[in-house]
């Protein structure tokens, strides 16, 4: 992908900034209008606090459409260029059906992030390798459902998901493996449709901070009597990056880009995450490296 104007144009909501290195997508006129159709807004440095999972469900009842309504304007932003937000945004989503005033001041916090972090743009270079982060967040909320999340990174990011999990996992390894079954599908339809529109020769890679999961996925099966159950889904997963050539490698958790999207991360790491996710800074060396 060549960059070789330089313009700046608005679509849907979205401004985008094309220099000659990259594409600069930001939506500060959206914030702005949401902003103030919820004021007064008290600014905030996250978007959710380290008891996000914990919110509590009882209290006031609030009227559900309205609750509704403030979640998709959210979640527009969240799916199209503020990914830092989709954690929050996606699993306050699951309240819609009978929010409470908790709920409801949890989605103020995520605008008043908004509001303080307005200018934050999301960067889409010309890199063509095609990269998937996966991770997951084991025993995560009250009913011992853990939480997935995996970043499709194309030169910037182009997809995400964040999303509790829809049964128990018996361990870490498990709910790993459950967040990069959920994550293939994705994976495989914006592979094929990347080389309609580009090249058939598309390098991939697989980053996973799980060495259990890398262990079995060399197996090709789960041979122990812990990991039976989980048979039709090891083979289904091998047998996909198989055929995509997917290139797999371990990533230390410290630099784990879809760290973000399993867990409400807090200062330092929070902003470190945050600003590798919308392209805002290098990817670190232990990413870089690996695919050269």
């Amino acid at each position: 992908m060549d960059f070789n104007t330089t313009c700046s144009q608005d679509y849907l909501g979205m401004n985008l900034n094309i220099k000659e290195d990259a594409v600069y997508i930001s939506q500060k006129g959206y914030i702005d209008a949401l902003v103030h159709e919820f004021e007064p807004i008290k600014e905030y440095q996250y978007p959710a606090g380290t008891n996000l999972f914990d919110t509590k469900q009882d209290g006031p009842d609030i009227n559900a459409n309205d609750y509704l309504a403030m979640v998709m304007k959210i979640m527009y932003l969240a799916k199209l260029t503020r990914p830092d937000i989709l954690l929050a945004t996606s699993f306050l989503s699951c309240f819609s059906h009978c929010p409470k005033e908790a709920h409801w001041k949890s989605l103020y916090k995520i605008i008043g992030y908004l509001k303080q972090t307005r200018n934050k743009e999301l960067k889409i270079t010309g890199d063509n390798k095609l990269k998937l982060f996966c991770d997951a967040s084991f025993n995560a909320h009250p009913d011992n459902k853990g939480h997935s999340g995996f970043v499709v990174w194309y030169g910037g990011l182009i997809f995400c998901s964040s999303r509790k999990q829809k049964v128990v996992s018996r361990s870490t390894f498990e709910a790993e493996f459950i967040c990069l079954f959920d994550a293939i599908p994705n994976l495989t339809e914006i592979i094929e449709f990347l080389k309609e529109v580009d090249s058939n020769d598309l390098p991939v890679i697989l980053f996973e901070d799980n060495a259990a999961v890398l262990s079995i996925l060399k197996e090709k099966s789960g041979k122990s009597g812990t990991n039976k159950h989980l048979n039709h889904k090891i083979s289904y997963v091998a047998e996909q990056l198989k055929n995509l050539q997917v290139k797999v490698t371990y990533l230390e958790s410290n630099d784990m880009l879809a760290d973000v999207l399993t867990k409400p991360l807090q200062g330092v790491r929070f902003n470190k995450m945050r600003d590798m996710l919308l392209g805002n800074v290098e990817f670190p060396e232990t990413i870089t490296e690996k695919t050269k």
